[in-house]
């Protein structure tokens, strides 16, 4: 149904949750290295971002980081589609 909401085709994957930057439109990803804050960045493409697979994981992200808001984020092969999520 939210495909057909959204207009994707029907072999959209749905990868997760994501948080955009309301200010700058980037997405958050983690660093390879230990898991602490400090290594956690902001990019451009969605295509490295850190994704949720449950609501109330991508919830608890998006509170750490208040200039986020969180997205739905689709890969439709040749592209991924990003939507705000409320």
């Amino acid at each position: 149904m939210l495909k057909r909401l959204l207009d994707l085709p029907s072999d959209a994957v749905f990868m997760g949750f994501g948080l955009e930057c309301r200010i700058s439109g980037r997405y958050f990803c983690r660093a390879s290295s230990p898991h602490e804050r400090a290594d956690n960045h902001w990019l451009d493409s969605p295509e490295t971002a850190v994704t949720f697979s449950s609501w109330s994981d991508a919830r608890n992200a998006e509170a750490s980081y208040p200039t986020s808001r969180l997205v739905l984020m689709f890969d439709l092969g040749d592209e991924i589609r990003v939507y705000p999520a409320r």
